[in-house]
């Protein structure tokens, strides 16, 4: 399959001097330039992306938690521990 684009006279240039430098074809450069933003574009999201929904939903008030994880952390085991 054959498919003809324009470019800019700057991009062209661009190409030409990343093909020579790099020992490739323009079209390999081109080619592999698709490939890398198609396999972006399609790639499957990523578990950030899958729970950006529910992050914060279910917040506890309390905003120390990061700061302050390990001593509350000892006091819900003491907590557990004493029941």
């Amino acid at each position: 399959m054959s498919t003809t684009i324009r470019l800019s006279k700057e991009t062209e240039k661009k190409i030409s001097e990343l093909a020579e430098k790099e020992n490739l074809t323009k079209s390999d450069i081109i080619k592999n330039a698709l490939d890398q933003f198609l396999n972006k574009y399609y790639a499957p999201p990523s578990p950030y992306e899958l729970g950006m929904e529910y992050f914060d939903q279910y917040g506890s008030g309390r905003t120390d938690l990061s700061r302050n994880r390990k001593k509350i952390l000892k006091e819900k085991l003491r907590a557990k521990n004493t029941h």
